[in-house]
């Protein structure tokens, strides 16, 4: 997966999260310490968290931080895809 469809995916992931725990952009910046543009801009597809913000939205939202950063999918779904590329 490219950098931009990482991106995009995982803007679509965060969205899924946040409305599936009725969480709002506004209140995962806040409970974060991100500003809202930049959760807007990783919800939007235009950039990536870096691991250190990945690791604090996930603790806000409660989920594993390997939830968050491999979008939901299993270790052995990761390993699969993997090998189907190669």
């Amino acid at each position: 997966m490219q950098k931009e469809e990482y991106a995009k995916a995982f803007g679509e992931h965060l969205k899924s999260l946040l409305e599936e725990k009725g969480m709002t952009q506004a209140e995962l910046a806040r409970r974060t310490g991100l500003t809202e543009a930049s959760v807007s801009r990783y919800i939007s597809g235009h950039r990536s968290p870096r691991i250190a913000q990945a690791y604090r939205m996930a603790l806000v939202i409660g989920i594993d931080m390997n939830t968050l950063i491999f979008l939901g999918k299993g270790d052995d779904e990761r390993c699969k895809e993997k090998n189907q590329k190669q």
